[in-house]
C-alpha cells in the first residue's frame, strides 16, 4: 500500500513541477530615467519568459504606477535598430537599445530620453536578489536579441 501512494505521489509531483520552475528561467532587462521616488522617474522591464513570451512593463511617478506595453513589429526587421511599443491608450514610443541604454523618443522621434541601465538587487545588504536580472554589460544586447525582431 505504501508503495502505490509513493508512486501516486511521484506522478503527482511531475505534473506539477513543471508548472511552479518556469520562473526559474525567466529573464529581464531593466533600464530607468530620473530619480526613483520622484514624479519624473521612468522605468522599462523588458521580460523574457520561459516559453519565449516577451513582456513589456513600464512602470512610472513616485508611486510606481504601471501598465503592460504592447511591442510593435517593425516594417523591415532584418534592417531594423529600433522598435516601437503602444501603450494602452494609443500612445507610441520609439525604443532603440544603444551600448548600455536606451534612447526612448516619441514616433517623430522628438523628446528622447536616455534610459540607464537599473541594477535589480540589495544594495548595502538591503533589498531581494534579483536572479533573472541581466547585468548591464549583457541588458541593452538582450533587448536587441529579444525585441527587435
Amino acid at each position: 500500500m505504501a508503495s502505490i501512494r509513493r508512486t501516486w505521489i511521484l506522478f503527482v509531483l511531475a505534473l506539477l513541477l513543471p508548472a511552479f520552475g518556469t520562473a526559474g528561467n525567466d529573464r529581464v532587462a531593466n533600464f530607468s530615467f530620473g530619480e526613483h521616488g520622484t514624479k519624473r522617474y521612468e522605468h522599462f522591464s523588458f521580460w523574457i519568459h520561459e516559453n519565449s513570451k516577451t513582456e513589456i512593463i513600464y512602470t512610472y511617478g513616485i508611486h510606481r504606477k504601471k501598465m503592460k506595453l504592447r511591442p510593435l513589429k517593425t516594417a523591415h526587421p532584418e534592417r531594423a535598430s529600433s522598435f516601437k511599443v503602444r501603450f494602452p491608450e494609443g500612445y507610441v514610443l520609439v525604443i532603440t537599445p544603444k551600448e548600455s541604454t536606451l534612447l526612448v523618443a516619441q514616433s517623430s522621434g522628438r523628446h528622447a530620453k536616455t534610459f540607464q541601465w537599473a541594477y535589480e538587487g540589495p544594495v548595502n545588504g538591503v533589498g531581494a536578489a534579483c536572479p533573472a536580472c541581466v547585468d548591464q554589460a549583457e541588458a541593452a544586447k538582450f533587448v536587441k536579441d529579444n525585441f527587435l525582431k
